[in-house]
């Protein structure tokens, strides 16, 4: 409902505006209440803990990322490279957000992205092939190491190529990597 987004959508920018100021682990619920202006309580409805609020906000900034894992067998097969770029647009829409989450290393960044990435791709990956479990365990370890990592390069690099251009060069490896 309206009023569920609209306090939601308060307790996603106090978050950032308080990750400006400070490191993820210093930020209290109390402090996002006050610079939301909601109630304590308010945000329990809608949150276990800050690190749930982590993985549902990073989740919503990352869900074009995550869906390209869901879909990279389409990739592959139509050889086209707009799930690619739609996942990169995202991010670059997004990327001041998700910079902050990036640098500062005491946010789940890291470890949420990898398993909800390893979670999508693996999902992709049973309906498309008899794995076995080791198996499974490496090919989805591959493609998330090089996903996240090209991912953290943009990043960090600020953005040195355009969606276009690293949606590219990631499908073309892609590609190179998978035929």
């Amino acid at each position: 409902d309206e009023e569920q987004k609209k306090a939601i959508k308060s307790i996603d920018n106090a978050f950032i505006q308080l990750l400006k100021k400070k490191s993820f682990d210093k930020i209290t619920i109390n402090e996002v209440s006050k610079t939301a202006d909601i109630n304590r309580v308010t945000f329990y409805n809608y949150f276990i803990d800050k690190y749930d609020w982590f993985q549902k906000y990073l989740y919503k900034q990352l869900e074009a990322f995550i869906l390209l894992e869901k879909n990279l067998i389409l990739i592959v097969q139509t050889k086209k490279f707009m799930i690619i770029y739609n996942a990169y647009a995202q991010l670059d829409e997004h990327f001041d957000n998700i910079y902050l989450l990036l640098i500062d290393r005491t946010t789940p960044f890291h470890q949420d992205l990898e398993t909800i990435s390893k979670q999508s791709f693996q999902e992709k990956l049973k309906s498309i092939n008899n794995f076995s479990n080791i198996e499974l365990s490496f090919e989805t370890h591959y493609y998330v190491s090089i996903s996240i990592g090209l991912l953290e390069w943009w990043i960090k690099e600020n953005r040195p190529w355009s969606v276009e251009q690293i949606a590219k060069k990631s499908t073309d490896c892609l590609r190179n990597w998978i035929i």
